[in-house]
């Protein structure tokens, strides 16, 4: 792999979404905890209780402050040649990964910025 200066411009955005997630693990066999019935779930609590919902929220948020943290540490030095140049002013898919394992916390999709 090459690294390469890229600057990049984006537009602000926030994106905000909620997934339930109870059927697709309903339907990967995880079926009793959502059973009145058969959930068994006396290890969280002595009450009797069953999971009714599963739900998840993500959010992500890009603006000015985000890009000068980023960019308000230490010393830029460049290359002498002019960088390439990205401005987000299309639709547009991201990747917020962690940067010790690569692994991608976060993905989605800009329509229109």
């Amino acid at each position: 792999m090459i690294n390469t200066r890229v600057d990049v411009s984006l537009p602000r955005f926030n994106m905000e979404e909620s997934y339930d997630f109870g059927q697709h693990l309903i339907n990967m066999g995880i079926v009793d905890a959502f059973s009145q019935q058969k959930a068994n779930l006396l290890g969280i609590s002595d009450k009797s209780l069953y999971v009714s919902k599963v739900v998840h929220k993500a959010i992500v948020e890009v603006n000015e402050d985000g890009t000068e943290a980023a960019a308000g540490t230490g010393v830029v030095i460049i290359p002498k040649m002019l960088p390439l140049s990205f401005k987000a002013d299309h639709p547009f898919q991201f990747y917020i990964t962690h940067t010790e394992t690569n692994c991608i916390l976060f993905s989605g999709k800009c329509i229109s910025p």
